[in-house]
C-alpha cells in the first residue's frame, strides 16, 4: 500500500462495513468501522495500522448493513403461529436492507400485505428452498413498492411463497424498476402467482410457477422485462396481458413448459395493446392437455405488435388436435386493427395435430398480418402457410411464406406476395394479381 491508493468500497450494501484509505484521509464515522490505515505508516516502515471505533454512530452503520432475522423480531416459522405482525415489524426494521427468513413455514392467515416499500430492500430465504411463506387469505400477499412512488433494485430470493389455494395474488410488483428474483417458487394462486403494475427491468432466473390460473398478470406497462431458466407449470397463461402493453420481453434459457395452455394471453377489456417485442427462446413445452397456443388473443380492441417470437423451441403436444399455435379466433372486433410479425427460427413439434398453426376470427377484418413461419419441423406446410384459411377478412396485402404454389390455395388479397420456400427459378416468388380468393398468383 502507498499514498495514492484509490478508495474503496467493499462492504454490505451503499455504505459498506470495510474501507481502505490513505492514513491522511478522514473517515467519516457514518461510513466505516474499521478503517486500515496506509501511506505514511508503510512510508515510516511500520506497516498498515488497524483501527476500530466504538463510535455508536458507526455501530449504527454496521447495523443498518446487516441483513435483519425474522426470528429476532418474533417470527416463529412453524406454519402455526402467526408470523404477520413479525415479519412486517423485520421489514420496517430493515428499512433499505435484507430481512433473512430461515429454514421454516411462515403462516399469515391475516389480510396483511408484507410491505417492501423501500429501494435497494431484499427478502432471501434458506439456499435449501425451505424457506415458505404461506398466505391463507384471499387478500394476504407481498407487495414491492407502494404503487404511488416508483422504487428500485429490490429482491427475493431463496423463497418459497404459497397461495394455499386461499390467497388471490400473492406478489404484487407496482412501479418496481429493476427487480430481481432469483430461485423462487410461487404456486396455488387463486389469480394470478405475480401481478406487475408499470414495472420495468425485471428479471428473473429460477422463476417457477405452479397451479395457478396465471403466472405474470401485467396491468399498466410492462417495461423490459426477462424470465431466464424458469418453470412454468399447471397454468391457464404464463403471462396476461390486460393492461396498455409490453415493451420487451423475453422467456429463454433452459426454460420448461409444463401443461400450459397459453404462453401469452392478450387480454384487456375496453382498449388496444402495444407490444414491441415478446421473444420464447430455446423453450421446452410439452402437455398432455388439449390446447396450447403460445400466443392467444382473448380481449382487446386492438393489438399493434412489431414482433412476437419463438426460436429454438421444442414443443411435444400429443393431444393438441387443432393448436392453433398462435390464436387469435377470441378477437372480433369489427374495425380493430393487428399488425404482427410471428417469426419462428427453429420449431420442433412432436405428435401435433392436423389444425392450422395460425388462425384468426372468421369475421374479423385485420388491418396487416405478416407471418413467417417457415422454419418448422414436424408439421405439414399447410398447417402454417395461410392462417386466413382458418378465417379472416384481410384489408391490405398479406406477405406469406410456404412451401408449394399458392395458386388455388392461399387466400389473400391482390398486391400479395408469396415467398415458396422450395421453389425454384420462376416458382420462388409469386404475386397475388387478381381476386380476393385463392387464384390469381403469378410466379416471378
Amino acid at each position: 500500500m502507498d499514498g495514492s491508493l484509490t478508495e474503496r468500497n467493499t462492504g454490505i450494501g451503499r455504505r459498506g462495513i470495510f474501507r481502505i484509505v490513505p492514513l491522511a484521509t478522514a473517515v467519516a464515522a457514518s461510513e466505516g468501522l474499521l478503517v486500515l490505515n496506509s501511506g505514511a505508516a508503510h512510508a515510516a516502515g511500520v506497516g498498515s495500522t488497524v483501527s476500530v471505533t466504538t463510535d455508536p454512530s458507526v455501530q449504527y452503520a454496521l447495523r443498518a448493513n446487516e441483513p435483519v432475522n425474522a426470528r429476532d423480531y418474533g417470527a416463529v416459522g412453524n406454519g402455526i403461529a402467526d408470523d404477520s405482525a413479525a415479519i412486517s415489524a423485520a421489514l420496517r426494521a430493515a428499512g433499505g436492507g435484507s430481512v433473512v427468513l430461515p429454514v421454516g413455514t411462515y403462516l399469515i392467515p391475516s389480510a396483511t400485505r408484507l410491505q417492501m416499500s423501500a429501494s435497494y430492500s431484499s427478502l432471501v430465504g434458506d439456499p435449501s428452498g425451505s424457506s415458505v411463506l404461506r398466505f391463507t387469505h384471499p387478500s394476504g400477499g407481498i407487495d414491492v413498492g407502494n404503487g404511488t412512488d416508483f422504487i428500485y433494485q429490490n429482491l427475493i430470493q431463496n423463497l418459497v411463497i404459497d397461495g394455499f389455494n386461499i390467497a388471490q395474488t400473492p406478489l404484487r410488483l407496482r412501479k418496481s424498476e429493476e427487480m430481481g428474483m432469483v430461485n423462487v417458487r410461487i404456486h396455488q394462486a387463486v389469480v394470478a402467482a405475480i401481478e406487475t403494475t408499470d414495472t420495468s427491468l425485471f428479471h428473473s432466473t429460477r422463476l417457477q410457477l405452479a397451479r395457478t390460473p396465471i403466472g405474470i398478470k401485467t396491468l399498466g406497462y410492462l417495461g423490459t422485462a426477462g424470465l431466464h431458466d424458469g418453470n412454468f407449470y399447471l397454468l391457464d397463461s404464463i403471462i396476461s396481458v390486460e393492461g396498455t402493453g409490453v415493451a420487451h420481453l423475453v422467456v429463454s434459457g433452459v426454460t420448461y413448459i409444463e401443461g400450459v395452455k397459453a404462453g401469452v394471453r392478450f387480454n384487456r377489456l375496453g382498449g388496444p395493446i402495444s407490444v414491441g417485442t415478446i421473444h420464447f427462446r430455446d423453450c421446452y413445452v410439452t402437455s398432455s392437455l388439449n390446447e396450447f397456443s403460445l400466443f392467444k388473443g382473448v380481449a382487446a380492441t386492438g393489438i399493434n405488435a412489431a414482433a412476437l417470437v419463438a426460436t429454438d423451441l421444442n414443443a411435444y403436444l400429443p393431444n393438441v388436435a387443432t393448436p392453433p399455435f398462435v390464436d387469435f379466433r377470441g378477437l372480433n372486433n369489427s374495425g380493430s386493427t393487428l399488425r404482427a410479425r410471428l417469426t419462428g427460427g427453429t420449431f420442433t413439434l412432436t405428435s401435433l395435430g392436423s389444425g392450422k398453426l395460425v388462425a384468426v376470427h372468421k369475421s374479423q377484418n385485420w388491418f396487416q398480418f405478416f407471418v413467417t413461419l417457415a422454419s418448422i419441423t414436424g408439421a405439414a406446410t399447410t398447417q402454417f402457410a395461410n392462417p386466413y384459411v382458418a378465417g379472416g377478412v384481410a384489408l391490405s396485402p398479406l406477405q406469406l411464406v410456404g412451401s408449394g404454389s399458392p395458386e388455388r390455395r392461399e387466400m389473400a388479397p391482390v398486391g400479395s406476395t408469396y415467398q415458396n420456400y422450395g421453389g425454384g427459378a420462376g416458382t420462388t416468388f409469386y404475386v397475388k394479381q387478381t381476386g380476393n380468393g385463392s387464384t390469381g398468383w403469378v410466379g416471378k
